[in-house]
């Protein structure tokens, strides 16, 4: 029954294979899973878009924050004693860029660990089973089946109204399956997002390439009039070199 699960591509998809007698109180609670999971790989690409930033010495746009100028006479400015304070307050701002980066760094890195820790097997378990055990406990309640007693003669003896064992099984599947049900959804997810960054990298990598070709095909080089030049003077020359020609 697990394999089943593999063969949902979406989420809506995957909740439609609930058993019906589950499916709307589990609906909002696996597609909350979903935005759990959608908001960690959000944060999981920023994070792995700031780091490179760090690695390259650069600010991401929203964090960069330009150097704040200080403003000195024209004599002193030009002294010595002038360009050390400007180098200094460079080196100052740098290092708060630098830092800011790096705090903001750590904080996604937390903010990536409360996302992850919310959708461990056990903290899923911990949400999602108490739904399907006071959900199963109506199911069994309200959809029991009869059990008759014949007599010998196939007369009705006795009647006694008992649970469905076949939905004692299907609880009992449910609630070992319920995490399954959330991890396939987390991989829904998490798969879609990886198809949608992959895209996004195939574009801009084509628009750098189309740039670079623009930028080539744009490169200055010798025009056409000054071409059509040269094989021009060249032409006369030959023919003023044929033998037999007099120079006027």
């Amino acid at each position: 029954r697990r394999a089943a699960l593999q063969g949902a591509r979406t989420v809506d998809a995957l909740i439609d294979l609930v058993p019906g007698d589950f499916v709307e109180v589990l609906r909002e609670p696996l597609r909350g899973v979903a935005g759990t999971t959608n908001k960690l790989c959000s944060a999981r690409l920023t994070l792995v878009k700031w780091e490179a930033h760090k690695k390259a010495g650069t600010m991401p746009a929203h964090l960069f924050r330009q150097a704040p100028e200080v403003q000195l006479t024209a004599d002193y400015g030009s002294s010595p004693e002038a360009l050390l304070h400007r180098k200094n307050l460079e080196d100052a701002h740098k290092a708060y860029l630098t830092g800011l980066l790096d705090t903001a760094i750590a904080a996604k890195k937390d903010d990536i660990r409360f996302l992850e820790a919310a959708i461990t097997p056990e903290k899923l378990y911990e949400r999602l089973s108490p739904i399907v055990i006071e959900r199963g406990q109506v199911v069994l309640r309200n959809r029991r089946v009869a059990n008759i007693r014949f007599s010998a003669d196939n007369k009705v003896e006795g009647l006694v109204w008992v649970e469905d064992a076949q939905k004692v099984a299907e609880c009992k599947n449910l609630l070992a399956d319920v995490v399954v049900y959330a991890f396939r959804v987390i991989s829904i997810v998490e798969l879609a997002s990886h198809a949608t960054s992959a895209k996004q990298d195939r574009k801009k990598a084509l628009a750098k390439a189309a740039d670079v070709e623009m930028a080539d095909a744009t490169r200055a080089g010798p025009s056409i009039q000054s071409m059509v030049d040269r094989a021009v003077a060249a032409r006369l020359k030959q023919v003023d070199r044929k033998p037999g020609r007099r120079s006027v």
